[in-house]
């Protein structure tokens, strides 16, 4: 399930994130789990492409 994929990795980045940081900035911890959704998304569209394209 693509949906759960993607939660996945937002979560992961996030929490992540939050362990590595002693302050709560949602610009940094928002921004770790919107770039792991880019790169999750990227290579799902890499898998699923057609060959050539």
């Amino acid at each position: 399930n693509f949906g759960t994929h993607l939660n996945t990795a937002f979560t992961g980045a996030v929490r992540a994130e939050l362990a590595a940081r002693e302050g709560v900035d949602p610009r940094r911890y928002l921004g770790a789990g919107r770039e792991a959704v880019t790169e999750a998304v990227a290579a799902l569209l890499r898998l699923l492409a057609p060959a050539g394209r």
